[in-house]
């Protein structure tokens, strides 16, 4: 009898210590789990440090090729003009020297009585005119400044990757007195000094909100808030700037960078729903 309660005694005692162990085990495996999990936690974290360095990036190279846009588009208008600066002198060194050489080689020919406009394969825009100086007729190429200067421009697809510091591109254009706008980088280079007027609109989608600026070379002159919240419609926004600009000046709409706008949503461009970019001279 002793015997037998011995042999109860000793499988309960086993009983017991088997179940202490199992209780152990299972406690480290939940401190490894809990473990894997902060580490899973802490690589997380890191990997949205790296991504949020990826946008602050993004956007900083957006605005870096935005004002290399600027830049490009200002060297060219500045490129243009020098340009035909160039080729009138060309073609009046070409009529000296062709006097020069004549001269030397003693010729005896009579100067023409209506010699050619040298025009240097410049396009028929440019008028021809002349001053008399004692025997010399010189040729003067003169670029006609158009008397009317306006633009109008909107978009012809939606604007639907808003973010800050990017210049919106209205590329169908309706009306370019002047050639001052362009409709692949949305700038508009002032070809003649004077007041303007700049208007743009912007139309948004459901869930946007949308900040921008006219700048003028870089300087921030109007602004334009849109926001529709959660609604199920659509939003406008509109600025007026009356302005004094001089020849060269850049203006161009763009996202604002001020960190208490969303920037998100949608912005329009299509047949009934569009964005738009004008400006005019008023004098």
């Amino acid at each position: 009898m002793v015997g037998s309660y011995l042999i109860i005694v000793f499988i309960a005692l086993c009983g017991f210590h088997t179940h202490y162990t199992l209780e152990v085990v299972d406690g480290n495996d939940l401190k490894e789990l809990k473990l894997l999990i902060i580490e899973q936690n802490r690589r997380l974290h890191e990997f949205g440090n790296e991504l949020e360095a990826v946008k602050s990036d993004l956007a900083s190279q957006r605005r870096e090729n935005s004002k290399q846009n600027i830049v490009i588009e200002t060297l060219k208008s500045k490129l243009s003009a020098c340009g035909l600066k160039l080729k009138c002198g060309k073609s009046e060194m070409d009529s000296r020297d062709g006097l020069a050489e004549n001269n030397k080689e003693g010729s005896s020919r009579k100067p023409e009585t209506n010699p050619k406009v040298f025009t240097g394969g410049l396009s028929n825009s440019l008028e021809a005119g002349e001053i008399n100086t004692g025997d010399t007729q010189k040729r003067l190429l003169a670029t006609p400044v158009s008397p009317v200067i306006a633009f109008s421009a909107y978009m012809s697809k939606n604007e639907g990757h808003v973010v800050d510091h990017h210049i919106l591109t209205f590329d169908t254009v309706q009306t370019n007195e002047g050639n001052g706008y362009n409709r692949h980088t949305g700038i508009f280079i002032v070809p003649k000094s004077g007041v303007y007027v700049f208007t743009y609109t912007l139309m948004i989608g459901s869930n946007s909100e949308v900040c921008t600026n006219l700048l003028i070379n870089e300087a921030i002159y109007g602004h334009a808030y849109a926001y529709s919240g959660s609604l199920n419609v659509l939003q406008t926004s509109t600025s007026i700037v009356v302005a004094h600009v001089n020849q060269g000046d850049t203006v161009f709409v763009r996202t604002a960078n001020d960190g208490a706008c969303g920037q998100t949503g949608v912005v329009y461009g299509d047949t009934w729903r569009r964005s738009t970019f004008a400006g005019w001279l008023l004098a």
